[in-house]
């Protein structure tokens, strides 16, 4: 049984897009910001969270996590080309269920592309970050987020989780980060 606080929740409601960009928009866990208790993928090759081991496959190979952490790169030239979708759904979804202190998961997740991509230009200069096809920018809610007793506010830890989760998920999809 999980400790109080913790409970453990399915919801069906999935997590809606808004504005920004062709690709969608803002990016929000069900539920008052609570998260599912497990992800388990059906058998398309996306193995299972639950299980502990496999991620999304790459041309029929399921790549396991350690493969997918050593041979992630930093990708400073990107390719033209659209995103799938449904990778970009299993990429959001990951950063949906980073853990988060006390699991008050205070972020807002933007997809960015299309013309949004260069209306904010101004906010950081480097060319390289704005030719990607598509942009997550994750925003820490310091509102939300759980501050300990001696006055640590964790949203920057929470952010910094909810990027590498989706970083990670990503390259298990082949896409550059």
């Amino acid at each position: 049984q999980a400790p109080r606080g913790h409970e453990r929740h399915r919801c069906s409601d999935r997590s809606r897009y808004e504005g920004l960009g062709d690709a969608g928009g803002q990016f929000r866990g069900c539920c008052q910001g609570r998260r599912r208790a497990a992800s388990t993928w059906t058998g398309d090759g996306r193995g299972s969270a639950a299980a502990g081991g496999a991620g999304k496959v790459n041309g029929g190979v399921s790549m396991d996590f350690h493969d997918v952490v050593s041979s992630r790169r930093s990708i400073r030239a990107y390719k033209p080309d659209p995103v799938d979708g449904a990778a970009l759904q299993r990429v959001l979804e990951a950063g949906r269920l980073a853990p988060t202190a006390a699991n008050r998961q205070p972020f807002v997740i933007y997809v960015i592309s299309g013309d949004a991509r260069e209306r904010l230009r101004s906010a950081y200069g480097r060319d390289w970050c704005w030719e990607a096809p598509v942009v997550l920018l994750v925003c820490a809610r310091l509102d939300r987020a759980w501050t300990r007793g001696d006055g640590k506010c964790f949203a920057d830890v929470d952010a910094a989780i909810v990027m590498d989760h989706m970083i990670l998920a990503a390259a298990a999809e082949g896409l550059g980060t």
